[in-house]
């Protein structure tokens, strides 16, 4: 009795100690929100399907004391490990991180849709949040410009973050990128920071091509220098809220708007998108130039950039030739 004893315990220890107890080679996730117990990770556990056997984990974490402490987290297991390795991590709270990666951004709500899928924050709750004026303002912005301080980037964040705590990361580094000579580069543009994102998340619109950014920029200064209205088609895109209007109509131009341009004259009161860093540097780094226009050439994605108004209407009959031969009015 006694050598079975031993050699029944021996086998526990080996199927706790060693065993590989996740199966294939796919790593396990475990998401375990704040106040969940146990039973919320069993369940996990349970229905992953990845685990061989699952009793294993439980009187692990019965041994162990796990399921009187359980932690909050995300935490990833490999190939290869054993129900002890899984309660060891677990217990000692040790999770692991997620990339959220901030780009392609033109609408809060997908922001908000970004955001939630990589922390477990609810994408309602945040569009609610960045809408709030008080919390715009604690920070420094405006209700419209808000959305500018998610600056476009990867961040390393653990799932679990909380709202306010994922907002104040951002402003961190948002006040990090912002260096006193960033700042005085937008100054001497006669921006400011804010000024200076809403403005790239212009350029961004317009060109796709890194050399364009500056004189893209620099276009719309020198009409802001002048008291010039912008002009912007994407503006206009933004206040009907279909980015994919490849033509814009006169109807287009008429919406009362702040976002609209055409009808009101410096920069709208918030970005049309999340620029990104390169964009807002080539903002900052503008060259000088006499352009005060520029229209696209059609199939190139490029521009043709003019001084004159007579310059300008010649390459905007050529791109609206080329539109309506190929049949695009809108």
């Amino acid at each position: 009795m006694l050598v079975v004893g031993i050699l029944a315990g021996g086998l526990f220890i080996y199927s706790v100690v060693l065993l590989n107890n996740i199966k294939g080679q796919e790593v396990l996730e475990l998401k375990i929100r704040s106040g969940a117990g146990w039973d919320a990770v069993q369940s996990q556990i349970d229905n992953s399907g990845q685990v061989r056997f699952p009793i294993l984990v439980k009187l692990c974490a019965l041994l162990l004391q796990y399921d009187q402490n359980v932690k909050a987290g995300r935490y990833v297991f490999k190939p290869g490990s054993s129900s002890l390795d899984m309660i060891r991590k677990l217990r000692s709270g040790n999770q692991d991180p997620v990339n959220l990666v901030i780009n392609n951004v033109t609408f809060l709500p997908q922001l908000a849709a970004k955001v939630s899928a990589k922390l477990d924050i609810d994408s309602a709750a945040f569009v609610t949040y960045v809408q709030d004026v008080s919390n715009a303002e604690q920070y420094g912005f405006t209700r419209d410009n808000f959305i500018g301080m998610f600056l476009c980037n990867t961040y390393s964040f653990f799932w679990n973050t909380s709202l306010e705590k994922f907002v104040e990361r951002m402003h961190q580094e948002y006040e990090k990128y912002w260096t006193e000579e960033r700042v005085i580069k937008a100054s001497n543009k006669g921006l400011t920071p804010e000024e200076a994102i809403i403005l790239a998340s212009i350029v961004q619109k317009e060109t796709n091509y890194k050399n364009e950014y500056g004189t893209v920029a620099g276009v719309y200064l020198n009409r802001i220098g002048k008291g010039m209205p912008l002009q912007a088609d994407p503006t206009v895109k933004f206040a009907v809220g279909d980015m994919s209007i490849r033509r814009i109509l006169n109807k287009d131009l008429s919406i009362d708007s702040p976002y609209n341009t055409y009808r009101y004259q410096g920069l709208p009161p918030g970005p049309i998108s999340l620029p990104e860093l390169d964009v807002i540097d080539g903002v900052l780094n503008a060259p000088q130039h006499n352009y005060l226009y520029f229209c696209a050439v059609y199939g190139s994605g490029r521009h043709a950039f003019a001084s004159t108004y007579q310059e300008h209407l010649m390459n905007a009959r050529t791109y609206q030739k080329a539109l309506n031969e190929e049949n695009i009015y809108r």
